[in-house]
């Protein structure tokens, strides 16, 4: 049975499949479109009415469907009895378009649970038209993404209140609404999208304009949702305005922004968050010295992703708090604090930190640079960190300027960890020296599954580059190797 097929062709001739052929996926999407136009929906119609009662997921994204053709495409859907997933991400669908796909509703009882919609032309009556479906019976939708569209602040009002009509019906886990115009007023919305739905568990409202200060309404929701486990607040300008206020004449906080906003990881509540998402959202070092602080008594939250940022701004380390509460940290298991404006100093407390952690898995350093330290630095932080820690098993360093220095002393370290699984640590500054050393201590090494080393030093001649990619092999363990 053919489970899944990709394809760049226009398919033209139905009867070339064998009688016997259960197509159930269909994936001619691509994210750089231009491999079928909109000539081609003729013909992948009659494909999807071909295989109408064994199809399951089916994907078209990046297929122009530029207002003449959707009408084909939303009749073929009302042949797939047994339809489950459709994603139609960036085919500049409008709102009278989307009308059309949403006939793939007229399936009784419907089994679609799945729907992207992603990167199109919607507005908001594209999404009361949705929302009408989604205030039947007939709808079991479990993930939507309407993000990066056209929909307007009524259109989110509209989707509010249907999922609060049906809160305690509703199905929906997923939402992503990010890139759709919002602001201020949004942020009031989202907050009530987060009290009144019931069973929504991953929610990305990122890129939508909220301020911080505002986004503390959203926040003061999440304190007693337990059923909410992944929240996405990147590309939001939330830490240009959560700052700790303080009076005139004393100096003394008046009102602390940065602890009220991050109140809802306090481990006191009852909010059950579990991978929390803030790239690129301007926070700065009293927002972060604030997120650690209240992480030390945190029991549920084990992903937090916050590249981007300034957190280490002022003095090119991370607040005080991080250093406290990354060695208590017993729940935290990926951490990634790429592009945070770290030194080498900043870089090396945070290693003699992760020394003593046993709990993160995944750390990710990208973009933090170490080109600045005295000559014949013995880098022991990290040669610490990499023989004492036994639970990171992926560590990325990429785009740091490291030189073969530092990476001789990580080879080092090395011949005797024995949990450190993938390394990443591509457009880097490493000379085939480096690579050379590192490559004669992995040779103790029993663990280390994937070497991620590609720089443009290593690469400057197809001869440095075999001889570095063959010693490498040769001496080394490791599974595979990129040069």
């Amino acid at each position: 049975m053919l489970e899944h097929v990709k394809t760049s062709v226009n398919p033209t001739d139905n009867e070339q499949w064998r009688d016997n052929l259960r197509l159930k996926k269909i994936n001619v999407g691509h994210v750089n479109g231009g491999l079928l136009t909109e000539k081609s929906i003729s013909n992948l119609c009659n494909v999807i009415r071909h295989f109408g009662t064994t199809l399951t997921h089916l994907n078209l994204s990046y297929v122009p469907m530029d207002g003449r053709n959707e009408g084909d495409v939303g009749a073929a859907l009302t042949t797939l009895k047994n339809l489950e997933v459709l994603i139609l991400r960036g085919c500049k669908i409008s709102a009278k378009g989307f009308k059309e796909i949403l006939y793939v509703f007229s399936v009784v009882p419907s089994l679609l649970h799945t729907l992207d919609v992603e990167h199109n032309n919607l507005t908001h009556t594209a999404i009361s038209a949705l929302c009408g479906i989604m205030e039947g019976d007939n709808c079991s939708l479990t993930s939507l993404n309407v993000g990066m569209n056209l929909i307007e602040i009524v259109g989110l009002e509209t989707l509010v209140t249907t999922l609060a009509k049906r809160k305690e019906t509703n199905k929906l886990k997923s939402l992503d609404f990010s890139g759709n115009p919002g602001g201020r007023n949004a942020t009031a919305k989202f907050a009530e999208l987060i009290h009144s739905t019931h069973n929504l568990t991953d929610l990305n409202i990122s890129q939508c304009a909220m301020p911080g200060e505002a986004c503390i309404r959203i926040t003061q929701e999440l304190r007693s949702r337990r059923d909410l486990k992944k929240l996405n607040l990147s590309d939001n300008p939330i830490g240009k305005t959560l700052t700790r206020q303080r009076h005139a004449s004393t100096g003394e906080i008046s009102r602390d922004y940065p602890a009220e906003f991050f109140s809802f990881l306090d481990g006191s509540i009852t909010g059950g968050l579990e991978t929390l998402v803030m790239d690129r959202t301007l926070l700065t070092e009293d927002a972060g010295q604030a997120l650690a602080s209240v992480l030390h008594n945190n029991t549920k939250l084990r992903e937090l992703i916050i590249t981007g940022n300034a957190l280490a701004e002022k003095t090119g380390m991370l607040p005080p708090a991080w250093l406290e509460m990354i060695p208590a940290s017993q729940y935290l298991t990926k951490l990634h604090l790429s592009h945070n404006q770290m030194t080498y100093t900043g870089v090396m407390k945070l290693f003699g930190a992760m020394a003593r952690n046993r709990s993160i898995a995944e750390l990710v350093l990208d973009g933090n640079v170490l080109d600045r330290y005295p000559p014949n630095s013995p880098h022991t932080e990290i040669v610490s960190f990499l023989e004492n820690n036994a639970t990171v098993s992926i560590l990325s360093m990429s785009a740091m300027q490291i030189k073969d220095d530092v990476l001789i002393k990580m080879g080092e370290a090395l011949k005797r960890n024995r949990g450190l699984k993938r390394l990443i640590a591509h457009r880097n500054e490493i000379p085939v020296r480096g690579v050379t050393e590192l490559a004669r201590h992995l040779s103790e090494n029993t663990t280390l599954e994937f070497l991620d080393l590609s720089c443009k030093s290593v690469q400057a001649s197809d001869d440095v580059y075999l001889q570095a990619y063959k010693t490498l092999i040769e001496a080394s363990n490791v599974e595979t190797v990129l040069l």
